[in-house]
This record gives C-alpha cells, structure tokens and sequence, in this order.
C-alpha cells in the first residue's frame, strides 16, 4: 500500500451515494464543493451533500411527507427523481417549498424538479396556487409567483415521453 501524501485534494464534480452512510464522506479532502450528489436516503447533514450544487434524490418511498426537509436543503438546486401522491399533497408539497423560499429569501437561480405522477390534474393545482400567492398565468402550464425583493418563483409542468416533470426556480 502506498499512503497518500499529506495536503492532498481531490477535486470531485459527482457522487454517487446510493444508500451508502454519508459518514463515509469524512474521509474526503476536496479542493472545491463537489457539483452532483447521487442520494437514495435523507441523511443530508453532512457538509459535503448540503454544499453541493445539485442534490439528486431517487428511490424513496413517501416523500410527499417530508417536504419540510426539501424546502429547507441548502442546494442551490434539488432534483427528487419521482414524487407520488395526489392534488392535495403535491399542492402542500408546493406551498410549502414557496413559503420556505420566501421566509428564507432564497436568491436568484435557487430550483426544485421533480418527476410526478400521470394522475396529477395541473390545472387545479396551478388554480389554486394562483389565488393562494396573487400569481400570475404564463400559460396553461405555467405561473409566476411573487416572493420579494423583485424576484419571483416560476413554476412548470412539462410532460414528456420520459416522464412528466415539475420545474421551480426563482428568477
């Protein structure tokens, strides 16, 4: 075995955590945050994962209630593969990730994606977070809402052949 030489840093652009204990992560020395985390589990308390500027969450089983979590991650952008659950859950979901955006006065280019279920009915969601936060219709997919000092968060829903999709950024 050759030992590593002392001050060594790695510069790290992904990693794949799968369902690995994020206390793993201490081992690593790194030049600069790492840019993707992989993640299959919600232990995000470690500096690496939170510093991160994208966190990748799959395979997870009832992640409509956990949603206090996703709104607080310090990413600047989280992708969670597939969010199950109906009208009213994804609505809450939605809610609560602007509130948090807001009180939290998240800057400029914070997002959230996500990929949802077919049964999701888009009009009645973006209905009613049009008249719960004074938004404004982009089109029949999508709404601006305002948070303060002039930025607003923007949310669309694209369907497409790989997967319906969910799309949140704060422009």
């Amino acid at each position: 075995m050759v030992p590593w030489p002392s001050g060594l840093k790695f510069e790290v652009k992904e990693i794949e955590m799968g369902s690995i204990n994020p206390k793993i992560l201490d081992c690593f020395v790194l030049a600069k945050p790492v840019e993707v985390v992989h993640m299959s589990h919600l232990k995000f308390d470690h500096s690496i994962i939170r510093n991160s500027e994208k966190l990748v969450i799959s395979d997870l089983q009832d992640l409509i209630e956990k949603e206090t979590i996703f709104a607080k991650l310090p990413n600047q952008w989280v992708h969670i593969s597939k969010i199950t659950g109906g009208n009213q859950q994804f609505l809450k979901f939605i809610r609560l990730i602007i509130i948090e955006w807001k009180t939290a006065k998240r800057g400029c280019g914070t997002r959230l994606s996500a990929g949802y279920s077919d049964g999701l009915c888009v009009p009645a969601v973006l209905k009613s977070i049009e008249e719960e936060f004074q938004g404004e219709y982009l089109s029949s997919r999508a709404i601006k809402i305002p948070l303060c000092h002039s930025t607003s968060v923007y949310i669309s829903f694209f369907e497409r052949i790989c997967g319906n999709r969910l799309e949140m950024k704060i422009i």
